[in-house]
Protein backbone atom coordinates (compact mmCIF):
# COMPACT_ATOMS: atom_id res chain seq x y z
CA UNK A 1 0.00 0.00 0.00
CA UNK A 2 2.72 2.45 0.84
CA UNK A 3 4.39 1.51 -2.60
CA UNK A 4 1.73 2.48 -4.10
CA UNK A 5 1.32 5.93 -2.23
CA UNK A 6 4.78 6.50 -3.34
CA UNK A 7 4.20 6.34 -6.95
CA UNK A 8 0.96 7.64 -7.04
CA UNK A 9 2.76 10.65 -5.50
CA UNK A 10 5.87 10.93 -7.68
CA UNK A 11 3.46 10.45 -10.69
CA UNK A 12 1.68 13.52 -9.91
CA UNK A 13 5.01 15.67 -9.13
CA UNK A 14 5.88 14.86 -12.92
CA UNK A 15 2.58 16.21 -14.43
CA UNK A 16 2.73 19.29 -12.51
CA UNK A 17 4.88 22.17 -13.09
CA UNK A 18 8.17 22.44 -10.87
CA UNK A 19 8.06 25.30 -8.97
CA UNK A 20 11.61 26.17 -7.61
CA UNK A 21 12.62 26.09 -3.84
CA UNK A 22 15.38 28.40 -4.52
CA UNK A 23 17.66 27.23 -1.61
CA UNK A 24 21.59 25.87 -1.70
CA UNK A 25 20.45 22.15 -1.56
CA UNK A 26 18.97 23.00 -5.27
CA UNK A 27 21.55 24.53 -6.60
CA UNK A 28 23.97 20.75 -5.62
CA UNK A 29 21.21 18.74 -8.26
CA UNK A 30 21.92 17.84 -11.58
CA UNK A 31 19.45 19.47 -14.54
CA UNK A 32 16.30 17.87 -15.22
CA UNK A 33 14.61 20.17 -17.84
CA UNK A 34 11.37 18.08 -17.48
CA UNK A 35 8.57 17.28 -19.97
CA UNK A 36 5.44 18.09 -21.37
CA UNK A 37 3.29 14.87 -20.36
CA UNK A 38 1.36 17.36 -18.06
CA UNK A 39 -2.69 18.95 -19.29
CA UNK A 40 -0.91 21.72 -19.07
CA UNK A 41 2.78 22.11 -19.05
CA UNK A 42 4.26 25.53 -18.19
CA UNK A 43 7.05 26.00 -20.98
CA UNK A 44 9.51 28.93 -20.19
CA UNK A 45 12.82 30.31 -19.97
CA UNK A 46 14.97 29.58 -16.82
CA UNK A 47 17.85 29.53 -15.00
CA UNK A 48 20.00 26.30 -13.33
CA UNK A 49 23.55 26.26 -11.63
CA UNK A 50 26.41 24.65 -13.00
CA UNK A 51 28.08 22.81 -10.34
CA UNK A 52 31.62 22.63 -12.91
CA UNK A 53 31.74 26.43 -13.73
CA UNK A 54 29.98 27.73 -10.85
CA UNK A 55 28.05 29.51 -12.45
CA UNK A 56 24.39 30.11 -13.94
CA UNK A 57 22.75 29.32 -17.20
CA UNK A 58 19.77 29.54 -19.13
CA UNK A 59 17.59 26.54 -20.47
CA UNK A 60 14.18 25.86 -21.58
CA UNK A 61 11.92 24.33 -19.10
CA UNK A 62 9.18 21.84 -21.21
CA UNK A 63 6.72 22.58 -18.86
CA UNK A 64 6.09 19.41 -16.40
CA UNK A 65 8.05 17.52 -13.71
CA UNK A 66 11.65 18.32 -14.09
CA UNK A 67 14.51 19.15 -11.41
CA UNK A 68 14.95 20.70 -8.20
CA UNK A 69 17.92 22.91 -9.75
CA UNK A 70 16.00 25.82 -11.44
CA UNK A 71 14.92 29.13 -10.83
CA UNK A 72 12.80 31.54 -12.18
CA UNK A 73 15.72 34.19 -12.85
CA UNK A 74 19.26 34.43 -13.03
CA UNK A 75 19.64 37.12 -10.01
CA UNK A 76 17.66 33.92 -7.68
CA UNK A 77 19.86 31.57 -9.07
CA UNK A 78 23.18 33.35 -8.28
CA UNK A 79 21.78 34.89 -4.88
CA UNK A 80 21.22 31.30 -4.18
CA UNK A 81 24.03 29.25 -5.24
CA UNK A 82 27.00 31.89 -5.60
CA UNK A 83 28.52 32.92 -2.61
CA UNK A 84 28.82 36.88 -2.19
CA UNK A 85 32.87 36.74 -1.83
CA UNK A 86 33.13 34.27 -4.45
CA UNK A 87 35.84 35.58 -6.31
CA UNK A 88 38.11 33.42 -8.80
CA UNK A 89 39.53 33.02 -12.35
CA UNK A 90 37.48 32.07 -15.68
CA UNK A 91 36.43 28.60 -15.88
CA UNK A 92 37.23 28.12 -12.17
CA UNK A 93 40.91 27.44 -13.49
CA UNK A 94 43.43 27.12 -10.08
CA UNK A 95 45.07 30.25 -9.77
CA UNK A 96 48.69 30.86 -9.87
CA UNK A 97 49.09 32.90 -6.83
CA UNK A 98 47.20 35.38 -4.86
CA UNK A 99 47.76 39.20 -4.52
CA UNK A 100 46.38 42.20 -2.54
CA UNK A 101 45.42 45.47 -3.37
CA UNK A 102 48.62 46.95 -2.34
CA UNK A 103 50.61 44.20 -3.55
CA UNK A 104 49.83 42.64 -6.92
CA UNK A 105 52.50 40.89 -7.82
CA UNK A 106 51.81 37.48 -9.88
CA UNK A 107 53.90 34.84 -11.52
CA UNK A 108 54.89 35.62 -14.96
CA UNK A 109 52.32 35.14 -17.30
CA UNK A 110 49.52 36.12 -15.40
CA UNK A 111 47.67 39.02 -13.66
CA UNK A 112 46.40 40.06 -10.42
CA UNK A 113 42.36 40.03 -10.20
CA UNK A 114 41.95 41.63 -6.57
CA UNK A 115 38.30 41.56 -4.83
CA UNK A 116 36.03 44.00 -3.28
CA UNK A 117 37.92 42.92 0.27
CA UNK A 118 41.08 44.29 -1.64
CA UNK A 119 42.60 40.15 -2.05
CA UNK A 120 42.10 37.75 -5.05
CA UNK A 121 44.27 35.32 -7.12
CA UNK A 122 46.75 36.02 -9.82
CA UNK A 123 44.64 34.72 -13.31
CA UNK A 124 46.67 32.91 -16.35
CA UNK A 125 46.60 35.20 -18.73
CA UNK A 126 46.46 32.55 -21.77
CA UNK A 127 43.12 31.24 -19.92
CA UNK A 128 41.39 34.57 -19.28
CA UNK A 129 41.72 35.41 -22.89
CA UNK A 130 40.24 32.29 -23.95
CA UNK A 131 37.33 32.74 -21.29
CA UNK A 132 36.83 35.98 -22.77
CA UNK A 133 36.52 35.56 -26.30
CA UNK A 134 34.25 32.43 -25.73
CA UNK A 135 32.54 34.41 -23.70
CA UNK A 136 32.06 37.12 -26.98
CA UNK A 137 31.45 34.68 -29.82
CA UNK A 138 30.72 35.72 -33.16
CA UNK A 139 28.15 34.38 -36.07
CA UNK A 140 29.10 33.22 -39.48
CA UNK A 141 25.08 33.67 -40.32
CA UNK A 142 22.87 36.22 -39.12
CA UNK A 143 23.85 38.41 -36.02
CA UNK A 144 24.59 37.47 -32.74
CA UNK A 145 21.47 36.99 -30.39
CA UNK A 146 22.06 39.78 -26.90
CA UNK A 147 20.48 40.43 -24.26
CA UNK A 148 19.45 43.67 -21.87
CA UNK A 149 20.74 42.95 -18.39
CA UNK A 150 21.43 45.41 -15.29
CA UNK A 151 24.89 46.68 -16.58
CA UNK A 152 24.10 46.93 -20.41
CA UNK A 153 23.69 44.20 -23.66
CA UNK A 154 25.26 41.29 -23.12
CA UNK A 155 25.25 38.10 -25.89
CA UNK A 156 22.91 35.37 -24.45
CA UNK A 157 24.56 32.49 -23.72
CA UNK A 158 24.03 28.81 -22.51
CA UNK A 159 26.19 26.10 -21.54
CA UNK A 160 24.37 23.35 -24.26
CA UNK A 161 22.65 23.59 -27.43
CA UNK A 162 20.92 20.51 -25.90
CA UNK A 163 18.97 23.09 -23.51
CA UNK A 164 17.04 24.63 -26.30
CA UNK A 165 17.41 27.79 -24.94
CA UNK A 166 17.96 30.08 -28.75
CA UNK A 167 14.12 31.55 -30.04
CA UNK A 168 12.96 30.54 -33.34
CA UNK A 169 15.08 31.45 -35.85
CA UNK A 170 18.12 31.14 -35.10
CA UNK A 171 20.38 28.41 -35.07
CA UNK A 172 22.19 27.66 -31.67
CA UNK A 173 25.85 27.22 -32.15
CA UNK A 174 27.91 25.19 -29.64
CA UNK A 175 31.27 26.28 -28.37
CA UNK A 176 33.73 24.82 -26.64
CA UNK A 177 32.85 26.49 -23.12
CA UNK A 178 29.72 27.99 -24.30
CA UNK A 179 26.42 27.92 -27.04
CA UNK A 180 25.08 30.79 -28.36
CA UNK A 181 22.43 31.88 -31.03
CA UNK A 182 22.94 33.34 -34.52
CA UNK A 183 19.62 34.53 -36.60
CA UNK A 184 17.35 35.31 -38.46
CA UNK A 185 18.19 32.53 -40.34
CA UNK A 186 16.03 32.05 -43.27
CA UNK A 187 14.16 28.79 -44.17
CA UNK A 188 14.90 28.00 -40.66
CA UNK A 189 14.86 24.55 -39.26
CA UNK A 190 15.74 23.70 -35.62
CA UNK A 191 18.15 21.61 -34.72
CA UNK A 192 17.42 18.74 -31.95
CA UNK A 193 20.65 18.34 -29.72
CA UNK A 194 20.46 14.82 -27.72
CA UNK A 195 20.49 15.83 -24.10
CA UNK A 196 24.53 15.90 -22.99
CA UNK A 197 27.22 18.81 -23.14
CA UNK A 198 29.20 18.12 -26.01
CA UNK A 199 27.31 16.40 -28.82
CA UNK A 200 24.78 17.63 -31.85
CA UNK A 201 22.13 15.69 -33.08
CA UNK A 202 19.38 15.46 -35.97
CA UNK A 203 16.75 18.06 -36.66
CA UNK A 204 12.99 18.40 -36.42
CA UNK A 205 11.10 20.51 -38.62
CA UNK A 206 8.78 23.66 -37.46
CA UNK A 207 6.88 26.24 -39.43
CA UNK A 208 5.43 29.81 -38.71
CA UNK A 209 2.24 27.76 -37.10
CA UNK A 210 3.97 25.30 -35.50
CA UNK A 211 6.88 26.96 -33.60
CA UNK A 212 9.00 25.58 -30.89
CA UNK A 213 8.43 27.09 -27.53
CA UNK A 214 10.77 29.37 -27.68
CA UNK A 215 9.30 31.45 -30.08
CA UNK A 216 6.57 33.07 -27.97
CA UNK A 217 8.79 32.99 -24.98
CA UNK A 218 12.44 34.72 -26.43
CA UNK A 219 11.47 37.68 -28.35
CA UNK A 220 14.00 40.01 -30.08
CA UNK A 221 13.69 43.81 -30.42
CA UNK A 222 15.33 43.96 -33.97
CA UNK A 223 17.05 42.37 -36.79
CA UNK A 224 20.33 43.14 -35.05
CA UNK A 225 19.72 40.26 -32.40
CA UNK A 226 18.92 42.15 -29.32
CA UNK A 227 17.14 39.72 -26.97
CA UNK A 228 14.24 41.14 -24.43
CA UNK A 229 15.63 40.70 -20.35
CA UNK A 230 14.72 37.76 -18.38
CA UNK A 231 11.37 39.28 -17.22
CA UNK A 232 9.88 38.39 -20.46
CA UNK A 233 10.69 34.60 -19.77
CA UNK A 234 7.84 33.88 -17.84
CA UNK A 235 5.65 33.73 -20.87
CA UNK A 236 4.42 30.61 -22.32
CA UNK A 237 4.74 28.70 -25.46
CA UNK A 238 3.19 25.56 -27.35
CA UNK A 239 4.98 22.30 -25.74
CA UNK A 240 7.40 20.09 -27.86
CA UNK A 241 5.99 16.94 -28.97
Amino acid sequence: MLALLVLALVKTSSQQPRVPDNTYQSCLEKLDRGNCSCTSPNTTIRFYFDEVLEDCFTYLYEGCGGGRNTFYEEALCRQTCIPADKYGCAGNKEPTGGCTDTDQTCPAGSTCFSGPFGVGPCCDDANEKEWDEARNPSCKVGELLMRNVFYGITPWLGKSCSHRFCPFGYDCIQGKRFAHCCGPIPNFTEKIYPETEDSSGGTSTYTKNNPPPLMSILSTNNAHGNADDEKNSQTGGSCRK
